[in-house]
């Protein structure tokens, strides 16, 4: 588990954020303001930090300022959301421009976390290009779409199974069901073209969906087939 502070201006986001990422096993605190950021963390140590360069300073200096000058804050990882890059301060370590989906913070904030973890890459032996939507591997290579770059990205960074609201959150235009399970369909299907039986395993657990290596997707799938049988 990771300690996460929220400060956000916005509290129907930071509230969402909270919501998402609390349910993922993370205790997270929740400040609108920077004056109630700093009381937060002067009694936690927090390991990610989500704020907004609209937030008015605390203490005479913007928030990632003070908390940087703290030593038990001072590798904090930090995501700043802003209008632009440019304010954006130096020692943030990702800027999302607004305005931004919660999908993309969430997704921001695992990867993060993923970093302070230091795990494998849960995609070996394929390889993602965001950039190209491209997937690749030991077996070849296909194209995504965007929705299941998207998707694929949350669940490769995401350390509990993504739950079922997320993942329709990324499906523009269709949020059913159906239609996360048929975008996951499709994804399957191309993981195991360019890894073949190596790829990775999407599974279905505790009402998500989550990301895991060839040789744990099988046990979990055997796991369950054999409480079904008992």
């Amino acid at each position: 588990m990771a300690a996460i502070l929220i400060a956000l201006p916005d509290a129907g986001t930071a509230m969402a954020l909270q919501q998402a990422l609390a349910g993922q096993g993370h205790p997270v605190v929740v400040a609108i303001t920077a004056e109630s950021a700093v009381r937060a963390a002067q009694g936690v140590t927090f390991d990610l930090v989500i704020t907004d360069d609209r937030l008015p300073a605390a203490a005479g200096r913007p928030l990632l300022g003070w908390l940087r000058s703290q030593p038990q804050h001072a590798g904090v990882q930090a995501l700043v959301l802003s209008g632009t890059a440019e304010a954006v301060p130096a020692s943030a370590t990702r800027h999302l421009p607004r305005p931004v989906p919660l999908h993309a913070v969430l997704t921001a904030a695992h990867e993060a976390l993923a970093r302070l973890d230091g795990r494998p890459d849960p995609l070996d032996p394929a390889r993602l290009d965001a950039e190209a939507l491209v997937l690749s591997g030991p077996a070849g290579r296909c194209r995504l779409t965007l929705t299941e770059l998207r998707l694929l990205r949350l669940l490769a960074a995401s350390r509990q199974p993504a739950p079922l609201a997320v993942l329709r959150s990324l499906l523009a235009g269709t949020s059913g069901q159906n239609a996360v399970r048929v975008h996951l369909t499709h994804l399957r299907r191309k993981l195991a073209a360019v890894a073949g039986e190596r790829a990775p395993r999407i599974v279905a657990e505790s009402g998500g969906y989550t990301l895991q290596p060839a040789s744990e997707g099988v046990r979990s799938l055997a796991g369950r087939a054999g409480q079904r049988a008992g």
